[in-house]
């Protein structure tokens, strides 16, 4: 297990929330306690590559550059590795 305080902004942590409800809802509870819990490896990596997935089919434009919600979900890609 690793030691962990996270404390996502508001916007990422709505935006973890929202991908997980379309995602896995069961993973859901994760977002309301992630400074209270601490996450496997495994767990960590299964957060990042379902926000990965949505990244690929929301978040790039035509040209494969990251939209608004691409770098967003970059951000968001980014804090959860260092948890």
């Amino acid at each position: 297990m690793w030691d962990m305080a996270l404390h996502l902004p508001p916007k990422l942590s709505a935006l973890l929330s929202e991908v997980l409800w379309k995602r896995d809802p069961s993973l859901v509870g994760v977002v309301a306690s992630l400074q209270d819990i601490q996450l496997t490896a495994d767990q960590r990596e299964e957060l990042r590559q379902i926000q990965t997935d949505e990244l690929m089919e929301t978040g790039l434009h035509d040209d494969d550059e990251p939209n608004e919600r691409g770098l967003l979900l970059e951000g968001l890609i980014d804090r959860l590795g260092h948890l």
